[in-house]
């Protein structure tokens, strides 16, 4: 068990330091003098442009995001934690319901990806490519390698195209639809993984 909760503290802080570090270090050099780091990365307020479509567009991620662990179950059936993993108890508990899918994954990852990455990328290539390229990059960012071993291509590339959607989706959201802010996608984020934390790909 303790080896377990090594493994854990030494996988946020290499997250930290690639998903928040990279970013800041790169705000730091290049924008420190015409942004705050928070606005930079889309820690903000959320801007709705339109009411109705913001609504939509948060209701339709929900539903995607509700219908990710059946999709992870079609096309990787392996993707279940075996017996062998660690149960969580009393205090435990805190990291599968508040550290994994808060911290670790929701907010590390939107900062990484739609704060930083996409964001950049749109700002190069426009809001169709950029977001795309953003998409494509958190699709690959996620475990493929774990799933083609366990389970083959078709595994490795359900997991790039599910995660890959929800990427997309969650740029389009942060982008489209709340002015900037990553808020809204790092809360549903955070959801998602928390019903993802079964699996072995998250």
């Amino acid at each position: 068990m303790g080896s377990f909760w090594i493994s854990i503290l030494v996988n946020i802080l290499v997250k930290s330091l690639a998903l928040l570090g990279i970013p800041l270090v790169w705000w730091y050099i290049t924008a420190r003098k015409d942004s705050r780091f928070p606005q930079w990365v889309g820690i903000t307020e959320v801007i709705k442009t339109n009411q109705r479509k913001f609504v939509i567009s948060v209701i339709l991620a929900i539903v995607y995001v509700l219908l990710m662990p059946t999709f992870y179950a079609i096309v990787h059936p392996d993707a279940f934690q075996s017996n062998e993993s660690p149960g969580f108890s009393g205090i435990m508990f805190i990291y599968p319901l508040i550290i994994h899918p808060v911290f670790e994954t929701g907010f590390l990852e939107e900062v990484g990806f739609r704060g930083f990455v996409g964001k950049r990328l749109i700002r190069k290539f426009g809001f169709g490519a950029g977001n795309t390229l953003q998409a494509v990059i958190f699709g690959l960012a996620h475990n493929l390698i774990a799933a083609y071993r366990s389970s083959g291509l078709i595994a490795a590339v359900g997991v790039f195209l599910i995660t890959g959607v929800f990427g997309w989706i969650a740029g389009y959201v942060t982008e489209k639809q709340a002015g900037g802010s990553i808020i809204p996608v790092w809360i549903l984020h955070a959801c998602a993984n928390t019903g993802l934390f079964h699996f072995k790909l998250i």
